[in-house]
C-alpha cells in the first residue's frame, strides 16, 4: 500500500491534469492586472472571455457547473500546494480564505453572471439534453442548437480574439427568412446579412 508521500508523488501528474480544465480564474487574472494598471479596454475583453466561457456551460446541456467563487469572479488561490494535507487535492485551488468586499471587476462579473443565469431559467429549450452542433463555416466560431420539445435556441459564440463572421445562408436553415434578435444584447438582426460578432461575443436566438 502506498504511503501518503508516495500518493502525493503519484497525484502530481492528476492535479495538472486538473489544473488544465480549470482556466477561469486565469481570464478573471488578466481582468484585475489591467483594472491595477488602468487599462479599460484590456479589463473588457477578460471580462467577455470569462462570460464566453460560462456561456457554454449554461448552454451546453446538463446541470452547468459553476466552481465555487467563479460567480464573485474569484482568482485562483495557489497556495494549498504549500500545505502537504492539501497539496495533493486541486480542488483547493478553489477555496481561497474568503476577503470582504469586493473588486470593481468582481462586481461587474457578478451582474453580467447573474444575468445569464436568469436568462438561462426562462428559455426551455435549455430543459432538455439534446444538442446538435452545427458546422458554422468559420474556424473561430461554434455554433449549436438546443432542442426540447418544441423549443430550440441557437447559440453562436466566437472564441476569437478578432472580429468574425457566420454567413446567412448557414444561419437561414435555423432562423428561416426573417429577422432575428439576440436575447443576451437586444441587437435585432437582418437574416439577409452576414452576422457579425465582435470578439470573444456569443449569441442567443430562440428560434
Amino acid at each position: 500500500e502506498l504511503d501518503a508521500r508516495e500518493r502525493h508523488r503519484e497525484g502530481a501528474g492528476e492535479r495538472a491534469a486538473h489544473q488544465r480544465f480549470r482556466q477561469t480564474g486565469h481570464a478573471f487574472q488578466q481582468a484585475v492586472a489591467a483594472a491595477e494598471q488602468g487599462d479599460q479596454q484590456l479589463v473588457e475583453i477578460a471580462i467577455d472571455r470569462i462570460l464566453l466561457l460560462h456561456n457554454v456551460i449554461l448552454t451546453a446541456g446538463g446541470i452547468p457547473l459553476l466552481y465555487l467563487g467563479d460567480e464573485l469572479g474569484q482568482l485562483n488561490d495557489y497556495s494549498y500546494l504549500e500545505h502537504f494535507a492539501k497539496a495533493n487535492d486541486s480542488r483547493w485551488i478553489h477555496r481561497p480564505t474568503h476577503q470582504a468586499g469586493e473588486s470593481e471587476v468582481a462586481q461587474v462579473l457578478k451582474l453580467r453572471m447573474t444575468e445569464l443565469l436568469r436568462r438561462r431559467a426562462e428559455l426551455p429549450a435549455l430543459h432538455g439534453n439534446k444538442l446538435v452542433v452545427i458546422d458554422s463555416g468559420n474556424a473561430h466560431v461554434l455554433v449549436y442548437k438546443r432542442i426540447h420539445a418544441d423549443k430550440r435556441l441557437l447559440v453562436i459564440s466566437n472564441f476569437s480574439e478578432r472580429a468574425q463572421s457566420v454567413d446567412s445562408n448557414v444561419l437561414r436553415p435555423h432562423i428561416g427568412n426573417k429577422e432575428y434578435s439576440d436575447l443576451i444584447s437586444g441587437t435585432v438582426y437582418e437574416q439577409t446579412e452576414a452576422l457579425l460578432l465582435a470578439p470573444y461575443q456569443f449569441v442567443w436566438v430562440e428560434t
